[in-house]
């Protein structure tokens, strides 16, 4: 029975989630003692033995210019003696089902296997650049920033410089204090630090990073203008010095590659965060379509499929015949996130319709540089 979790199922999805993602204390029970919640996580029972589960958190995501309520999926998990019986789909399709009662416009989430997701509806929205470089590889740039490193407490200076990294970018999540909490918790954990630049007072960029044995890895680095940039720069330069292989992840850009002594290093594009539109009508409504009605299909959420068009200020589903671009979830996803370009899609075969149709959706619809980031991901 699909349903959602109890207060008293809270030991079971504990151990399940140590079992499928072989975590370890103290992760685990700080996990579920000061993140995990109840309300929203959603199992599936079988005569009162759980058969899986999942974390749904809540995210509010800018998605050209507008905000919508979105949901990041965490911990999809099924035990050894359950996995083959489709479980997963069940839990995913209820998961979806209730993001869209709820008011969710979007589901995202980073797979375990793209194609599963892929079947779900999911899509590939976003990328992010890694460097595998030397820190001797980092020029020699002069500092204009104080360094500082950073507490929980500093988490508002840190947010406004994340914001304003932002607003050039598209997708990005609005972080709250409490993702902010989840961030120094991990870092707390694995040996992690953030170290800020800071310029007449306020934070203009941060990098955050982990380091194991002589490996330092940067999983985040913000920078909102150029004395921001050189001065982390100059910081990593000096500050791992001990280093043997310094591993930097960023938003993907050419600014670093054209800063390296030595431009041939291990560069290479990391797929990342899938994306799903749950609620069309919502998404759409932001999007000056008037002329165009849209025909969707969704195997997985039956009720999305039909032709969607502007009905003044709202989007309305529609059972007309006619249509002018006909594609289904996946394409729609990437298109209004600006992963693909109309045209691409329909290079693709994503996407039919006429090229005169094609041009106006690649003009509602630019591509963008999407950003999504959770700093401990792998």
């Amino acid at each position: 029975m699909k349903q959602k979790a109890k207060m008293t199922d809270k030991e079971d999805i504990k151990m399940l989630w140590a079992y499928a993602f072989n975590e370890q204390e103290p992760f685990l029970s700080r996990y579920f003692d000061e993140f995990w919640n109840y309300e929203n996580a959603l199992i599936i029972k079988k005569e009162h033995e759980l058969c899986g589960a999942l974390q749904k958190v809540p995210y509010i995501v800018s998605l050209r210019g507008s905000l919508f309520s979105a949901s990041y999926i965490v911990g999809v998990s099924v035990p050894q003696k359950f996995r083959g019986q489709k479980y997963s789909t069940a839990l995913m399709q209820y998961c979806l089902q209730e993001q869209k009662t709820r008011g969710d416009a979007i589901s995202l989430l980073i797979p375990f296997n793209y194609k599963f997701y892929e079947k779900l509806g999911y899509s590939l929205c976003y990328d992010l650049s890694i460097y595998e470089t030397k820190p001797e590889n980092l020029p020699d740039l002069e500092s204009l920033c104080t360094i500082k490193k950073m507490t929980l407490k500093d988490y508002e200076l840190l947010n406004k410089a994340y914001e304003t990294f932002c607003t050039a970018k598209n997708g990005y999540n609005t972080r709250t204090e409490n993702d902010w909490k989840y961030i120094f918790f991990e870092h707390e954990l694995y040996n992690g630090s953030i170290y800020a630049a800071i310029k007449d007072g306020k934070v203009c960029g941060y990098i955050s990073y982990d380091k194991s044995g002589e490996d330092i890895y940067v999983r985040e680095f913000i920078y909102n203008d150029k004395d921001a940039l050189y001065s982390l720069i100059s910081f990593m330069k000096k500050h791992f010095t001990d280093v043997k292989k310094l591993k930097i992840r960023t938003a993907k850009d050419n600014l670093l590659t054209s800063l390296l002594k030595e431009k041939n290093v291990t560069y290479k594009i990391l797929p990342t965060v899938m994306a799903r539109i749950v609620d069309i009508e919502k998404v759409l409504s932001k999007a000056d379509i008037a002329d165009i009605k849209i025909k969707v299909s969704d195997n997985l959420i039956t009720e999305n499929n039909g032709v969607y068009e502007k009905n003044g200020q709202a989007v309305i589903k529609t059972d007309k015949e006619e249509f002018d671009v006909a594609l289904d979830i996946k394409a729609l996803t990437q298109l209004v996130f600006g992963y693909f370009s109309a045209f691409e899609l329909y290079f693709l075969g994503e996407l039919d319709a006429d090229a005169e149709i094609i041009k106006m959706l690649d003009k509602i619809f630019p591509k963008t540089k999407n950003y999504m980031n959770h700093i401990m991901e792998a």
